[in-house]
């Protein structure tokens, strides 16, 4: 789930890619912030067909085998939405979104935050890394899991500098959280939340 106040200097006019768009549920907000063409990937038919009557274009197909010409040309924001922890190999597409985004865009981020308490606590006082289904940190369709620190460190060897963080800042995890100044936001968040930019490539 994107954290919408990462998104308050969305470009007005913009491209907008989302990868893993699912039925296009956030159509309504993106041209809210100013999206003005929306394509959306999807690998689900079924969520694809939903997506196609509120998105510009909708792509059925893996991330990893498209390139920027078939999505129809750069973007100024990329989404990936809970989609690297699913990707057998993150790293690679992180460095080949760079070539989909404009020289002024941004890519946003969300992906589970392996040093959640309930994962530590599980992991040294139980013992535990268990599986779950329905979603979570610990969906057994999870393949990769990150830390701030490892996701930002994933970031800039792809090429991008994250630029914003999001805080957790609902229920008494996050009412915690704002108390602490944030301090202790890698702990209590279930999800790292990212908006970064591409490096000076000079």
């Amino acid at each position: 789930m994107i954290n919408w106040r990462l998104l308050e200097t969305f470009t007005p006019g913009a491209r907008v890619l989302d990868i893993g768009c699912g039925a296009g549920a956030w159509e309504p907000e993106l041209r809210r912030r100013g999206g003005v063409t929306l394509v959306g990937v999807e690998i689900s038919a079924e969520a694809a067909a939903a997506a196609e009557a509120r998105y510009d274009r909708v792509v059925r197909s893996p991330s990893e085998v498209l390139d920027v010409d078939q999505l129809g040309g750069s973007f100024d924001t990329i989404i990936a939405a809970d989609v690297i922890e699913h990707l057998v190999d993150p790293f690679t597409e992180l460095d080949r979104w760079r070539a989909w985004c404009s020289p002024a865009g941004e890519l946003v981020i969300s992906t589970p935050n392996i040093r959640h308490f309930r994962v530590v606590r599980e992991l040294v006082l139980r013992g535990r890394f268990d599986y779950v289904d329905g979603g979570g940190v610990m969906d057994r369709t999870h393949l990769r899991w990150f830390t701030q620190a490892s996701l930002a460190d994933a970031l800039v060897g792809a090429g991008w500098r994250p630029q914003r963080w999001g805080n957790l800042r609902t229920g008494k995890s996050g009412s915690l959280n704002q108390l602490s100044g944030y301090r202790l936001n890698g702990f209590l968040a279930p999800q790292l939340q990212v908006v970064a930019k591409l490096q000076d490539r000079s």
